[in-house]
């Protein structure tokens, strides 16, 4: 087998390996399906928060359905998941990033503080089909204190030191430190 043959036998392989799997069965989709038909009321993340309780295993699934029919509430529908299984972190993100391409951005932030890793949400992510630019974490971005001077003193440590100073030279004034009453 020569070079090239491997190198595409692999990226094909870890294509399929990255790929979520959503595969769930047909009562599964309706159980699903029921629950958000019959809250109207409740919010994206209640129905999840509720589903995932009941069928952790089906975390992802259960996310892309909700997202899918609450796409306003995609984010908050993933930080719910997040939350109560951690574990599947990556498939509840690149579930909903499936089921909601243009919420990618909002749903990969909701998935860190959820408390997933930045680094597999947003692999997850760009797995799905998201645009990278528009999940990735700014890296180049520097120091945002690069340009502050590290021996500038705040005001509060100005106004001591002056007050000092100029007690200082109030008692070289009155005769070197002796005070006058």
């Amino acid at each position: 087998m020569n070079f090239k043959t491997l190198s595409l036998s692999v990226m094909a392989a870890l294509a399929i390996a990255s790929a979520p799997a959503f595969a769930i069965t047909d009562s599964e989709q309706a159980m699903i399906n029921e629950a958000i038909a019959s809250q109207p009321g409740a919010t994206a993340a209640e129905i999840v928060a509720a589903l995932v309780a009941e069928n952790p295993a089906l975390a992802a699934d259960i996310v892309a359905a909700v997202a899918a029919a609450r796409p306003a509430e995609a984010a908050e529908a993933v930080q719910a998941a997040v939350a109560a299984a951690p574990e599947a972190a990556s498939d509840i993100v690149a579930a909903a990033v499936a089921a909601v391409p243009q919420a990618a951005a909002s749903i990969t932030a909701a998935a860190t503080t959820a408390g997933a890793d930045a680094g597999e949400v947003t692999t997850a992510a760009i797995a799905a089909g998201a645009d990278p630019t528009a999940v990735a974490e700014a890296t180049a971005a520097g120091n945002p204190n690069a340009n502050a001077n590290p021996n500038a003193t705040t005001t509060a440590n100005n106004q001591s030191q002056n007050a000092n100073g100029n007690s200082r030279r109030a008692r070289n004034d009155n005769g070197g430190g002796v005070s006058v009453s």
